[in-house]
């Protein structure tokens, strides 16, 4: 009568680890599925140019980085303008160091709004054009 009740005992102790093993595996596989890659979705944009150029209001040197943005309705495109710094430099360092700066303040401000480079690329220059080829960095966020 004794060994019966035992085993009645371990097969309940049994059954219940067994049952409580599978509930927490399937709760694992529900956690894991909804972290699944392919059910993010992400909004993408791009430093597409940064230059430095003469201000038409008279100051001597202005930094701009253009920003373009992928959407579902098409792109945009933002504008990014910061007075250069002249103290020191050379004339002709002058619009490099303004295009630095504007497109460090871009990336800055990029990744202040939650936006991580994910790659650069080169952008091919214009056709029949002087332009020089220059690379485009990717950002992507969660939407």
């Amino acid at each position: 009568m004794k060994t019966n009740r035992w085993l009645l005992i371990l097969l309940a102790f049994g059954l219940t680890t067994v049952f409580l093993g599978l509930v927490g595996f399937l709760k694992a596989q529900q956690a894991q599925a909804q972290q699944q890659p392919g059910k993010q979705r992400w909004e993408y944009c791009a430093v597409v140019d940064s230059y430095g150029m003469d201000d038409a209001g008279g100051k001597p040197a202005v930094g701009l980085a253009k920003i373009g943005y992928f959407e579902e309705s098409g792109y945009r495109e933002d504008t990014i303008k910061v007075q250069g710094d002249v103290a020191g430099l050379q004339r002709d360092a002058v619009y490099e160091k303004a295009r630095q700066k504007g497109l460090a303040i871009a990336i800055a401000q990029l990744g202040s709004q939650g936006w991580e480079m994910v790659g650069e690329s080169p952008f091919a220059k214009r056709f029949q054009s002087d332009e020089k080829d220059r690379s485009v960095l990717y950002f992507k966020r969660p939407r």
